[in-house]
């Protein structure tokens, strides 16, 4: 699993709020319902938490999670095409 930049630094930020929050991972995956075996996958960058999870993680640590989903790219229009020879004759 690779993660981009963004993912990394949440992955950080979310390890050292689990790391302050005085609980262990044993506790907080009690608390939230969050398997120990899906937490044990994050904290040694194995996996990534889905949505679901990391809100509820992210609310039981005192986070917020915001999902900025990048701008799909605009389709330019699609080029006239050329003929070779001569141009054919408008159309009355």
């Amino acid at each position: 699993m690779v993660m981009d930049k963004k993912q990394t630094k949440l992955s950080e930020e979310i390890k050292a709020a689990i790391m302050a929050s005085g609980q262990t991972r044993y506790a907080i995956c009690k608390a939230t319902g969050i398997s120990e075996a899906t937490m044990s996958r994050f904290i040694n960058a194995r996996g990534w938490f889905g949505r679901e999870t990391l809100d509820v993680l992210a609310a039981h640590l005192g986070m917020s999670v915001t999902v900025n989903h990048p701008k799909p790219p605009v389709e330019k229009p699609p080029k006239a095409k050329r003929t070779q020879g001569k141009a054919a004759p408008a159309k009355r």
